[in-house]
């Protein structure tokens, strides 16, 4: 009876230490994982760093007010509405330079007008007519939409496009789109790639539409500027009874970032001053 008892605990014991083995070296394995990982991130976040700093060595001075240049407005993906002045003569690598050295990411991307065209880096930057739209890529760019072999190296851009996918359509004046004045705030332009497939003659009557749609619509928008201290400056802007009849697109003081985020931090700011001031304080 008492070797049966033996034999259990033994086996007993066995089993526990087999367990806390397999579950070593599963803790182990996890481990190894998750160092492998943030090796990775790390080695990621380094090489995207270092892109950027090589395209912030190439960035040209910006010009002064009294010389010749022009204002380039871009939508970045992460930073918002950003503006800077270039000399019209130079090329629109100078452009990608710039928004390239910003943020490190995104690494490869495109700067395209509307609906979809690429502008690329070795266009002049004369040519650019209204704002240009960050898109994210895989892949370098490259340098001429005539020549799809050549793609940038260290610190490319964005991926490379086949020239049939960025020819301009032209068609019948029914299909011609037409450039609007005033720049096209990015909610109205979801939907408006090139189309893979299907009918570009009706994508196009579509999105023509939609443009003059769009183009109506902005004569009822508003853009203001606040501080962060925004209770003064909102009550001041509310004083004009027709605000109400306005879409507001709002941006605060020295930054760049517009739209739905910016608005409603600048109404929460509000509301905080608001009944910070009315509230008895107990």
């Amino acid at each position: 009876m008492r070797e049966e008892v033996d034999r259990e605990l033994a086996e007993s014991e066995k089993a526990d230490r087999e367990k806390e083995a397999r579950r070593n070296e599963t803790e182990e394995q996890e481990k190894l994982e998750q160092d492998e990982k943030r090796r990775k991130t790390v080695e990621r976040a380094n090489c995207l760093e270092k892109t950027r700093v090589r395209r912030e060595a190439r960035v040209l001075p910006e010009p002064d007010d009294n010389e010749q240049h022009q204002v380039v407005r871009v939508r970045h993906l992460k930073l918002g509405t950003i503006k800077r002045k270039f000399d019209p003569d130079c090329s629109v690598l100078a452009v990608y330079d710039w928004v390239g050295s910003l943020c490190p990411q995104p690494e490869h991307f495109t700067l395209e007008t509307v609906p979809s065209e690429v502008v690329y880096p070795d266009d002049k930057v004369s040519c650019i007519t209204q704002m240009l739209y960050m898109r994210e890529q895989e892949d370098a760019l490259p340098l001429s939409k005539d020549d799809s072999r050549v793609a940038l190296g260290v610190g490319g851009y964005s991926h490379e496009v086949s020239v049939d996918d960025t020819l301009s359509y032209t068609g019948s004046p029914e299909n011609t789109l037409s450039t609007p004045d005033t720049d096209m705030p990015p909610f109205l332009m979801e939907g408006d790639d090139m189309p893979g497939q299907g009918n570009i003659h009706d994508h196009f009557a579509t999105l023509n539409a939609k443009r003059r749609n769009a183009v109506d619509l902005l004569h009822s928008v508003k853009y203001v500027t606040v501080k962060r201290f925004v209770f003064h400056d909102l009550m001041e802007i509310y004083k004009d009874q027709d605000i109400v009849n306005y879409k507001l697109y709002a941006r605060f003081e020295v930054e760049t970032a517009t739209g739905d985020g910016v608005l409603s931090e600048m109404y929460s700011l509000f509301w905080e001053t608001f009944f910070g001031q009315a509230l008895p304080r107990r």
